[in-house]
Formats: C-alpha cells, structure tokens, sequence
C-alpha cells in the first residue's frame, strides 16, 4: 500500500440486517470524485433540484445535514473571487419543498444557520428524491473564502433532528444503494497517482489489499472509537 487506508463505516449503531424484502439487490456502489485542498478538505459535485442546480461540498463526517448557501443568503456577495460561487435557488426547481425548520452546524468559532428544505439530489450518477438538506443564510467568517459551496453531510442520521436523514441512508431505503455504508480513499495533497474518492453502498477493492477490522463507536453521535496504544 502506499500509506492510503479505504475505511468501510456503518452507517447505524447497531448491525447492518439485510432487508427481508431485498429490493437492492441489483443496486451498486457509487464512487464520486474528490478533490483534496492541502489534506483538509476533500470536495465533489453534487447536483440538487429540478432542473439540478451545481454544488461544489466538502464531506464531513460531524454532521447528518448537507448544506448550501441560499440565494437569499447576503454572504455569498463577499466570496472570494477565487471561490465558486453556487447558490441554491429553490424557486427554480419544479422539486421543491418548504420545510423551514431551522438548522445550526458548529464550526469552531461560528455556526452556520439557516433553513431546511426538501429537493431533489444527484450523487454518484443516482437521483434521490425528497432529500432534506439545509439552506444556509449565514456562516462566519472564516469560511467565507472556503474553496467549497456547502458540506455534504455523513455524520448519524437524526443526530440533530428527525427529519435529518443522512443522504446515504435515504440512497438505500430508496434502493440507490446494496448497503447503508460509505467509505473513503484519501490520497495525499500534491501526490501523483489516484485521485481521493467517496465511495458510497461500499467499498472499493481498487484501494485496498487484506481485509477489514471492524470496531464499534463508543458515541451515539459520532464515528468515535478506542483505540490501544
């Protein structure tokens, strides 16, 4: 191997069941390219809405939620022009649905906060219907210049709230997927060779030799474990 490690990860507390009424069986992995920003961040595109409307998100494992800025959000005027620049327009879409519930999400210092709502995505080539997400009316600062749009969200489902449902969990109740997992490969930032990759429903034996150890987290809310030194 060359240093890089593919981590399989549940995406529920307790042991994946296979379905009794097993509809997924013809379902696949989904590998969505990611872009690294000096080991940091890793980004990929995603599309939400009728017709879909682009977004570039860094994945972040803390969090149920996927947000993007809103276009009534006023934090988008102060971007950096080396940044994209993507709002979410939801009277655009044909797919929309209000939710308005408000959301918060932590980072560091700042939250950024906004509104839920209900469309249409597009990830790894899938179509997923009704996915909750946020529409994020303010951020700090600090991120005002962050290469990515928004987060796409990985962390437990109903963490923050019910209707919080990651958007790999709605992928395989909808049958998207064979199983309710997500793993990851992470090259290093300015290496030659394979680029980072999302793979959702699975793994991808492409970045991996041997086999897999699993351990249980020890939070309800995060992907935390123990480790001996």
């Amino acid at each position: 191997m060359r240093g890089n490690l593919q981590r399989p990860i549940r995406l529920f507390s307790k042991p994946y069941q296979k379905p009794i009424r097993d509809f997924r069986t013809k379902a696949t992995t989904r590998d969505i390219k990611l872009e690294n920003y000096y080991n940091k961040l890793y980004c990929g595109c995603i599309h939400i809405g009728t017709p879909g409307q682009e977004f570039y998100v860094a994945i972040d494992t803390t969090t149920p939620i996927t947000w993007v800025p809103s276009i009534h959000s006023p934090f988008r005027q102060i971007r950096s022009v080396f940044t994209r620049a993507s709002v979410y327009n939801n009277e655009s879409s044909s797919t929309y649905t209000p939710n308005g519930k408000p959301f918060e999400v932590t980072y560091g210092p700042g939250q950024v906060s906004g509104y839920r709502s209900q469309d249409n995505m597009v990830i790894g080539g899938a179509t997923v219907l009704n996915q909750v997400f946020g529409e994020a009316i303010t951020k700090p600062s600090m991120l005002a210049d962050s290469v990515n749009d928004g987060i796409l969200g990985l962390g437990f489902s109903g963490f923050m709230a019910d209707e919080d449902v990651t958007v790999v969990d709605n992928m395989y109740s909808q049958g998207l997927l064979p199983a309710p997992v997500f793993s990851t490969f992470f090259n290093r930032y300015g290496s030659n060779g394979s680029d980072s990759v999302l793979t959702l429903g699975g793994t991808n034996p492409e970045y991996y030799i041997g086999d897999f150890t699993f351990v249980d987290v020890n939070r309800p809310d995060r992907w935390q474990f123990e480790i001996d030194r």
